[in-house]
């Protein structure tokens, strides 16, 4: 098994129209073609890993995008069908537009996509090309696997999760079910068949080396380093002023609020510690919203805040602003998903307060590292104990938190990680020759 250990993060770029028929092959770099269903200048997680990746990847490939005419936030957008975004040909394709509130209709969401997406891909690829598709939506590979039969073309697979296997975790497919073992042949027929696949953390890559003979590569995600800055500080202070809690240790959690995620342990220590000078603030949204107002209001807690999701702009401020950022998965989910909101509090230089398996990715990085805790899932006293700890050694917090950047810029930076996907993919090409 191939494990490299890389990261990037993202551009600010600017919107250009151009012709609707695609930019002419170049005569000299090879071409390599993304398929996601959501592109810049979408701000979702997956958005922002592939446009960072994509321009970044520019000085060497002809970069395309096969993505959707969809923002994720909003349902009713319809994005130029074909545009240029710093440099990158952005193709978008139609799809169902239902949304994320009813699993069902989420579905019929992704087929569209899936059938939309394999014709547009067969109608642009060429010979030599090389097509990476992500896992949004799930099971994207199978339809791009489908899309390059019989085609002069290669395929990556760049996995953000393990699909089926997250949806049997969390109780949406039944386990063992014709329906499981269906997608679990479907889903490692077109990892087998790839050239590489590419996952975020060893033990990902452990998992899906189990159920592929193509070579695993791990490439974890990454943040913007950039955007944490000195302005960045000027906006945490505003920040912390409008939360008003003065000079309390304040726990964040930042992002979404998503079925992947533990929020009971967090509740438990703030139950257990609401008599300290701790204040927890969670920032975002999701499904598991109202269960987090539902448990805040029937413990009593009156040092849990939520506030909806700051705008891109204030992100850099909003992460500086909280003293220890917590980053939770569920116990079902170890080596399944790895939280991306991890790359952006080690970017600025914050601890971490992780909730998930101690002995797994997360944890034994923390450990390694000294720039972090990690306790088991339902753990809350654990958890408040090493709150104590931050709130008591505000020294050692300001060490775990400068370590917590170095870490960050030895490890997982745009520069490491751009130089990892320039090295697979010219493996491929070479290979392929």
């Amino acid at each position: 098994m191939r494990i490299d250990l890389h990261q990037a993060s993202e551009e600010s770029v600017s919107l250009a129209a151009v012709e609707s028929q695609p930019r002419p092959l170049s005569d000299t770099r090879p071409r390599v073609i993304f398929v996601n269903r959501y592109f810049s200048p979408d701000q979702s997680a997956s958005a922002r890993m592939l446009s960072g990746l994509a321009f970044d990847l520019m000085t060497d490939f002809d970069v395309l995008i096969v993505t959707s005419r969809q923002l994720i936030n909003d349902a009713r957008a319809m994005l130029p069908a074909h545009e240029q975004i710093g440099g990158v040909d952005v193709h978008r394709v139609w799809s169902t537009s239902f949304g994320r509130g009813r699993l069902a209709l989420r579905v019929l969401d992704y087929l569209s996509f899936y059938v939309s997406a394999l014709w547009l891909v067969r109608r642009l690829v060429g010979p030599g090309d090389v097509v990476v598709a992500k896992t949004d939506p799930p099971m994207l590979s199978v339809a791009i696997a489908l899309a390059l039969q019989g085609k002069d073309a290669h395929q990556i697979n760049w996995l953000q999760d393990v699909f089926p296997e997250v949806a049997s975790a969390l109780g949406l497919i039944k386990r063992g079910s014709r329906l499981e073992r269906w997608l679990l042949r479907a889903r490692n027929r077109s990892l087998r068949n790839a050239f590489a696949n590419v996952v975020l953390s060893e033990g990902m890559g452990a998992l899906v080396a189990g159920t592929s003979a193509a070579p695993v590569t791990v490439i974890p995600n990454w943040a913007d380093g950039q955007a944490v800055n000195e302005q960045a500080d000027a906006v945490a202070e505003v920040i912390r002023a409008q939360w008003g809690v003065g000079q309390k240790l304040v726990i964040g959690y930042c992002g979404n609020f998503g079925r992947v995620h533990d929020f009971h342990t967090l509740l438990e220590a703030a139950t257990l510690l609401q008599d300290r000078q701790v204040e927890f603030v969670l920032v975002g949204d999701g499904v598991q919203r109202q269960t987090l107002l539902d448990g805040i209001k029937h413990r009593a807690l009156s040092n849990v805040r939520i506030y909806p999701a700051e705008p891109e702009p204030r992100l850099g401020g909003l992460l500086r602003a909280v003293d220890v950022h917590a980053v939770t998965l569920a116990r079902p989910l170890e080596n399944l998903v790895v939280p991306s909101k991890l790359y952006g509090v080690l970017a600025a230089g914050r601890p971490v307060l992780y909730v998930g398996e101690a002995a797994g990715d997360i944890g034994r990085l923390l450990k390694d590292y000294a720039c972090g805790a990690a306790v088991q899932v339902g753990d809350g006293h654990g958890a408040a104990r090493a709150i104590e700890y931050f709130l008591h050694q505000p020294e050692h917090r300001a060490g775990m938190g400068r370590r917590a950047r170095a870490l960050f810029e030895a490890r997982f930076e745009r520069r490491v990680a751009a130089a990892s996907w320039r090295e697979l993919l010219r493996e491929l090409l070479k290979a392929a020759v």
